[in-house]
């Protein structure tokens, strides 16, 4: 699978350290991300990606819209695309492994997840419409040990996905991203629910309004994630956290 990566192009550096984390990955194209400072928010508004009750802020309204190209033209061009943010750290064995796993999958599979935001919950349909689970994570230990996750011989599994956080690698078919693009868009303020969880979210980024589409999607999540990513906030783009948006939790 071609893997497009989005990065800013005042953001050299950290293709250069992707590239050289990732240097076993060979079909990477790079997909300039749309830069915060040059969107139009009434033109956005006008052709319909964006509400006007929409809060995003510059970095998050940037990142959304890169996504949101890439969806577009999964779906104009009817061809799966896979997508990766600038600051993961990818299986040695991606290749193989992700070939293995979407063979597994059924045929009309609209998205799968590679990994998620280790600093937040991730919800699963782990027996589908019998058994599901909220699952935590230690964001700490997987940044203390990263490289060995890199080096793992694991072989993922696909899980039901019904919610989560993070968008830093997936891949997506034409039907998917037609999918998720009449989901999210327009970008907007409403409140999101996680059926049978008791959490309500905020809609502060793209990855909190994709989990409006995820239980209707034939969604999936890699298990163990063969992507991952550190979030240091010092290194990120977008400093807010996935426990920010949360505003209800089950009890």
């Amino acid at each position: 699978m071609r893997i497009h990566v989005i990065n800013l192009d005042r953001s050299p550096d950290r293709l250069a350290d992707f590239q050289r984390r990732n240097a076993h990955l060979l079909d990477v194209v790079r997909f300039p991300a749309i830069d915060a400072r040059r969107l139009d928010r009434e033109q956005l508004i006008r052709d319909g990606s964006l509400a006007s009750d929409c809060h995003y802020n510059g970095g998050f309204l940037g990142s959304a819209m890169s996504h949101i190209l890439l969806w577009r033209k999964a779906a104009e061009e009817e061809r799966t695309i896979t997508v990766f943010e600038d600051d993961v750290v990818v299986s040695r064995r991606f290749a193989e492994r992700s070939k293995a796993y979407v063979a597994s999958l059924p045929t009309d599979w609209d998205f799968v997840q590679w990994g998620w935001n280790f600093d937040a919950f991730l919800w699963v349909d782990v027996i589908p419409q019998i058994i599901r689970a909220q699952m935590a994570f230690d964001q700490d230990q997987l940044r203390q040990n990263i490289y060995d996750f890199q080096n793992a011989d694991t072989i993922p599994a696909p899980v039901r996905l019904l919610h989560s956080f993070g968008i830093h690698s997936y891949s997506v078919t034409p039907k998917g991203a037609r999918s998720l693009l009449s989901h999210c868009l327009p970008l907007d303020a409403r409140l999101i629910d996680f059926p049978g969880f008791g959490v309500r979210i905020r809609n502060n980024s793209l990855d909190c309004v994709m989990n409006r589409a995820y239980p209707s999607l034939k969604a999936f999540v890699c298990m163990p994630p063969l992507v991952a990513a550190e979030n240091n906030e010092k290194e990120s783009t977008n400093r807010a956290t996935a426990a920010s948006e949360v505003l209800e939790r089950p009890t």
